[in-house]
């Protein structure tokens, strides 16, 4: 079956066989709102008007014909740039993020009663807050959106974070720090089910894992370029140069966000895919996820790998200055292995779009595998000895393979209504295993700073078991695919 989708859900035109009321009506639907139709029933060459009420998705209808000819109206332009203004959102988001970890020996300084371990807690609290935040809008998603439109509520859950964010600039306690951060965590978590769901919804089966991969991008670049000029302007004013920056980030933040609230378009759930899913919300449907041996598979790496990526972003400056004996060069080597991250993330997800295009069911999950396993390694020999800061890019280049396609495999493998489920759980898993990371860290240098190299190589290698995780989506992902 062959369809055009436009991004313009109030002008898109459908036509349907509406069998339950007059199994030869041909049916015209017109999207005015959210969830309302007007519908113009043909019948006899005789047009008659007649205005329902009904659900994004109505059961009684089913698909009348082979192709929907639909007009444009400049569709993938408006589309791609509804995509940038989430990405540029994002990307914003983690640069707030890396503004913290080169800038915490400077507020230690500054802040009164403030210690290394306790920034450890203040992380673990704010992944803490984020993985409620998504089991919310994960379980109460649909019941969310039947009052407010996602794109309302990613607007206001996002202001949330970046107003927290710029009042940090303000801050003159360590206390004062903790309840910005862990308020902030409240928009922030909001970000994997709603931003994810609509970058889901934006683009077919065969674009996704591009697109996730260039979503891994502004992650690891946004982060990176956080972490760089914090380091920058934290040099500055004796210290307190992490105040301007902080701001000026918060501004900066707020013109995608404002962009995509006035200008980008939300496109309706199952527009883009290849059949037609019922979006009623059922919990018992949410827990059948866990069923699936495929999905527990990729969630267990998720764990594992963010036990590891969750400290390594917010420790490895401190690891890598007590090696270099310099705050500067240690950030910049470390701002050098994560640029391969780039590169990694969009060669793994064109790759593993160009094994689904070929139609081999499991390119995704053997690129995944083979770039996590292969990545782990070159993390252990870069941690050994940082001057080999070579295998450190390659690290973050190999285990970037996986992020698009992973999220590329939920929307395989999991129905749209289920979308906002999903990344809301792998969220729950990406911010257990940061928490559990961040934990064990500051346990470790509470006890003696000398440790911390341990601590590194002891979440790398519980990384490195979970990865083998991937043998279940392997084994099972044929079985329980729904996209055919």
């Amino acid at each position: 079956m062959y369809r055009k989708c436009t991004n313009y859900p109030e002008v898109d035109l459908y036509y349907y066989n509406y069998k339950k009321k007059e199994r030869n009506d041909m049916v015209e639907v017109k999207i005015t709102k959210f969830r309302s139709f007007n519908v113009n029933a043909k019948r006899n060459n005789r047009t008659e008007l007649k205005k329902l009420k009904l659900y994004i998705l109505i059961e009684q209808i089913r698909i009348n014909s082979t192709y929907y000819e639909i007009e444009e109206h400049d569709n993938e332009q408006n589309q791609n740039r509804t995509f940038l203004f989430i990405f540029f959102t994002y990307f914003m988001m983690y640069f707030c993020l890396g503004i913290l970890p080169p800038n915490i020996a400077n507020i230690i300084n500054l802040l009164p009663f403030t210690t290394s371990s306790g920034f450890g807690i203040v992380i673990s609290l704010n992944l803490l807050i984020g993985m409620l935040t998504m089991i919310i809008l994960g379980y109460f998603g649909d019941r969310i959106y039947a009052k407010v439109s996602r794109k309302g509520l990613f607007f206001i859950m996002n202001m949330i974070w970046i107003i927290c964010y710029g009042l940090i600039s303000l801050v003159s306690n360590f206390s004062q720090i903790v309840i910005l951060i862990v308020v902030g965590a409240i928009g922030i978590g909001s970000f994997l089910p709603l931003g994810f769901s609509m970058v889901s919804d934006l683009f077919t089966p065969e674009q996704r894992g591009a697109k996730f991969g260039m979503m891994h991008i502004a992650l690891v670049f946004g982060n990176g370029c956080g972490m760089l000029l914090g380091s920058i302007f934290g040099s500055f004013g004796s210290g307190t140069g992490w105040r301007l920056i902080y701001s000026c980030a918060s501004v900066i933040s707020a013109i995608p966000l404002l962009c995509f609230f006035f200008f980008g378009k939300e496109r309706i759930r199952e527009v883009c895919e290849k059949s037609f899913y019922t979006y009623r919300f059922k919990g018992k449907e949410a827990l059948n996820l866990l069923r699936k041996k495929s999905i527990l598979g990729i969630l267990g790496t998720v764990l594992g790998s963010w036990i590891a990526m969750s400290t390594l972003a917010t420790w490895s400056i401190l690891y890598l200055t007590r090696a270099f004996k310099n705050n500067s060069f240690a950030t910049l080597i470390f701002l050098i292995a994560g640029l391969g991250a780039l590169p990694g993330a969009i060669i793994g997800g064109k790759l593993g779009d160009m094994q689904y295009q070929k139609g081999k069911a499991r390119g995704r999950i053997n690129i995944s595998f083979l770039g996590t396993i292969h990545g782990i390694i070159c993390f252990i020999v870069f941690y050994i000895f940082p001057t080999l800061f070579f295998f450190g890019l390659l690290g973050y280049f190999l285990t970037a393979f996986t992020i698009g396609n992973q999220f590329a495999l939920y929307t395989e493998l999991i129905p749209p209504k289920l979308r906002s489920s999903i990344n809301a759980l792998n969220g729950i898993m990406m911010n257990t295993g940061g928490i559990m990371g961040n934990l064990l860290i500051s346990m470790f240098i509470q006890i003696n700073i000398s440790l911390l190299q341990g601590a590194i190589l002891c979440v790398l290698s519980v990384w490195f078991v979970s990865a083998l995780l991937w043998i279940y989506p392997f084994s099972f992902y044929e079985r329980e695919k729904i996209i055919k």
